[in-house]
């Protein structure tokens, strides 16, 4: 056969990463082309010998171009080789072959390993550096310019960065009325295909080489709106974009998005980082200790409270989630991750289970039969686990225990892990508060009698006796307690607490109960990363915004009961025969 020549597009490598897959980039001159022409002719084999040699000194010269910095990035990635991929290409096309047992599921697992490999977040996570980087520059840019058409004004722009352009890179872009493929540009100073691709504001589907981004304007807007309408989903919101562009919906493109939102918002906390370390705010009790304005910030000679800070903690076991796992299989299948969600509200697991040598809150009611001090606890027996442990068997997580202030800023959460409300997670949270915040805490909890009992004779019992702790009963609770009980506890009969009822986590569940539907089938991660947002989002957008009207409402409340007290009082201290003040708390001592 003679030489010829063959007109082909062009072939996907699908065998394994190399430098030249990385850093590829079409040319200048090619801008816009959908496809390439290739040459293939037959050579003898001095003359393959020949361009072998000119390709390698090609190679060598464009390398030498790079810039250092650039050059180490691609040799990193470049080690982070995916070999699993042949694999999986060579036993889908035969040219593989994998050993089948009786039992089956070879190719399941291989395919679940090289997934877990991709999860694991290994390529994200060495251009994280990079990535945001380039999302500040964006951002910045986006500052200083003018609302235009997203698309316009990137496929026009010529030159990026410090004038020099390496090439370009052809993605398609997904916004929210419109998607196409366009070339976008690669500055010579970009470190990674992917971090050039978010200087010019989309956020890539894939580490290596991503065929699809979607715009961080429409990944913004989804944050938001899911935060509004804690309903709303990933699937719905794709569908939306579909219907708005008039293409079938595919299951493939929620995981897309999801991939995206994940690297979006894993941006979002570095940037957050960063500030918090340009504002020398890095302590892990930063946030604890200035959460609540009303509550943490002292003014200088301020009068000192019998109670330094008033909160309230409780169990919710709407935000539960299934433990995935194959039928007759006892173990969890969850696929591993890196991914971490940032620790600031959050108590690790391993530091809530350090304290799970406690005594169990539900063991303390036989030994209050005989007592005195807590004469009600007999009567919870919402938390026998054992009455439970079938029915919750399914689930993971069962729930959240969250503390709050009392003016509705989220405190702590820790995650009820395959239990009910067991003692180790409200003593996690006491621990943890009075190291922050030292002595005279006031906690409202609705068995906050029975948990007194449990907390003197915890790990940390001298500790909460040194610090002056107090355990309350919220007001609304009280009346299923023993009239005892609720003179000892309840916030209607403790002094310093005045119009506060402590029920904050019951008014703060009835809104956070909304993303009980959207969390059952989650991941682990994608649980946490859900509620972890919707607190931070609820405490900066909603409770502080109206935190000034709540405080200010209670002061004309307060102010209205002195003054009917300045009349209504007297004349009941004269009819009842009262002639101090003090006999009011003589009567409660006697009762």
């Amino acid at each position: 056969m003679s030489p010829g020549k063959l007109r082909t597009k062009q072939p996907r490598n699908r065998t394994r990463l190399s430098l030249g897959l990385v850093r590829e980039v079409r040319s200048a001159g090619s801008q816009g082309v959908a496809c390439t022409w290739l040459m293939h002719t037959v050579y003898n084999q001095k003359t393959l010998a020949a361009k072998a040699a000119e390709a390698q000194n090609d190679q060598a010269e464009r390398i030498g171009r790079v810039m250092p910095e650039a050059l180490a990035n691609m040799q990193v990635l470049h080690s982070w080789e995916d070999c699993e991929e042949a694999v999986l290409d060579g036993v889908l096309d035969g040219t593989h072959i994998l050993e089948i047992s009786n039992v089956g599921g070879e190719l399941s697992d291989l395919i679940r390993d090289m997934y877990s490999d991709f999860e694991a977040g290994q390529a994200f996570d060495l251009q994280m550096p990079a990535l945001t980087r380039s999302y500040l520059e964006w951002n910045h840019a986006q500052a200083s310019m003018p609302a235009r058409g997203h698309f316009a004004e990137r496929v026009e722009a010529e030159d990026l960065g410090n004038g020099s352009s390496a090439g370009t890179w052809r993605v398609h872009v997904v916004d929210m009325f419109r998607a196409e493929k366009v070339n976008l540009v690669i500055s010579a100073d970009d470190s990674y295909i992917a971090s050039a691709l978010v200087r010019q504001g989309f956020m890539p589907c894939s580490p290596i080489r991503p065929s699809v981004a979607i715009m961080i304007n429409a990944l913004e807007l989804y944050c938001v709106a899911r935060l509004r309408s804690l309903h709303f989903s990933i699937q719905a919101f794709v569908k939306t974009i579909c219907d708005l562009q008039g293409v079938a919906f595919r299951h493939y493109l929620s995981r897309q998005f999801s991939i995206t939102l994940d690297l979006y918002l894993n941006i979002l906390n570095r940037v957050e980082a960063l500030v918090m370390e340009a504002l020398s705010r890095t302590s892990n009790n930063w946030r604890l200790q200035h959460a609540c304005p009303a509550c943490t910030y002292e003014l200088k000679d301020e009068p000192r409270l019998k109670f330094k800070i008033l909160y309230a903690m409780d169990g919710n076991d709407s935000l539960k989630r299934i433990l995935r796992r194959i039928a007759e299989d006892e173990d969890s299948h969850e696929l591993p991750t890196t991914q971490k969600v940032p620790m600031t509200h959050y108590l690790s697991r391993e530091f809530v289970d350090s304290f799970a040598q406690s005594a169990p809150i539900q063991s303390t009611s036989k030994d209050i039969e005989t007592g005195d001090e807590n004469p009600c606890a007999s009567h919870w027996k919402n938390m026998d686990e054992q009455k439970t442990k079938q029915t919750w068997g399914v689930y993971d997580e069962t729930g959240i225990f969250l503390a709050i202030f009392r003016h509705g800023m989220s405190l702590l959460i820790a995650d009820m892990v395959q239990s009910r409300e067991l003692a180790k997670y409200p003593i996690a949270i006491v621990s943890r508060l009075m190291k922050v915040f030292g002595a005279d805490l006031g906690g409202g909890y609705d068995i906050g009698c029975q948990f007194s009992t449990t907390l003197a004779k915890s790990v940390i019992g001298k500790d909460v006796e040194q610090n002056r702790h107090t355990c309350l009963v919220p007001a609304f609770h009280g009346h299923a307690h023993r009239r005892l009980c609720q003179l000892s506890h309840l916030t209607v009969y403790t002094e310093g607490l005045g119009l506060e009822d402590l029920e904050t986590c019951e008014r703060t569940f009835s809104k956070s109960n909304a993303l009980a539907s959207s969390l059952c089938y989650a991941s682990a991660f994608h649980r946490q990363q859900a509620i972890n947002a919707y607190f931070s989002h609820n405490d900066a957008y909603e409770v502080y915004a109206s935190i000034s009207n709540f405080i200010y409402s209670n002061y004309k409340q307060a102010l209205s009961i002195i003054q009917d007290c300045e009349f209504v009082l007297p004349s009941l201290k004269r009819e009842l025969g009262v002639t101090a003040d003090t006999e009011f708390t003589t009567w409660l001592q006697e009762e």
